[in-house]
């Protein structure tokens, strides 16, 4: 059977040049309030990219940072850009299903971070089964933070992304546009809205109640309107 995300892994990385994309990975940083000796996890991670901004930003510090995710392909090339990687820490990935629950012990990261992923979980009781995994091996006072596709995508917001990256890196955009039709192509279901399960704020914030989480913040990221970042302590 084709995994999708295999595919859609060759593309995904032109993602990586739009200004909101960026603004995400930082306010997702930000959030996850990096420090030295800590453990952090980011699920459903994909091709590494929030896992390796994090080493090279931090590439003094002593941290561990994992990344799972089912796509084997997206994980190749999350494997391959760590070869050159010249920082103190190194994430490290692997191939795994978190709806088997999660292989780490209890109250073992400082950090969590789920990019989009509950979004793919169609039935709130997995989402809660889920965080119930995230829960347990996270600290006490530990960091989790959830981006989520609240609304549908909005295609005017989605080219006024495009036309910022275009102003910002002429060359690196126009040599991207063949990706960024094909990354069209295979995210067409999240801009439409289906096949997938929208989470607003206020359904994050009753699974952050359930777990007896505390809400720090949320703000909206990844082009402006559709997607909630929300921050919650354990």
């Amino acid at each position: 059977m084709i995994n999708l995300w295999d595919l859609y892994s060759f593309t995904y990385d032109s993602l990586a040049i739009l200004p909101s994309y960026k603004n995400m990975i930082n306010n997702i940083i930000k959030a996850l309030e990096i420090t030295e000796k800590e453990k952090y996890l980011d699920l459903g991670c994909g091709t590494g990219n929030l896992a390796l901004e994090i080493v090279k930003r931090y590439n003094t510090l002593e941290i561990s940072i994992y990344g799972l995710d089912f796509s084997n392909t997206s994980l190749l090339i999350a494997n391959k850009k760590i070869k050159n990687l010249s920082t103190k820490s190194k994430p490290h990935f692997f191939l795994y299903d978190v709806r088997k629950g999660l292989p780490f012990p209890s109250s073992y990261f400082d950090g969590v971070s789920l990019v989009q992923l509950i979004n793919y979980f169609p039935k709130v009781s997995d989402v809660i089964k889920l965080m119930g995994e995230v829960n347990r091996v996270t600290k006490k006072n530990g960091k989790i933070v959830i981006v989520s596709v609240a609304r549908p995508h909005k295609f005017i917001k989605g080219s006024l992304d495009f036309r910022k990256a275009l102003q910002c890196y002429p060359l690196k955009t126009i040599k991207n546009v063949p990706f960024f039709i094909a990354n069209a192509f295979f995210n067409l279901p999240m801009k439409l809205g289906k096949n997938i399960k929208l989470y607003d704020e206020k359904c994050l914030e009753k699974i952050g109640e359930i777990l007896k989480w505390k809400k720090e913040y949320s703000q909206s990221v990844y082009y402006n309107d559709i997607n909630i970042l929300v921050k919650f302590k354990k």
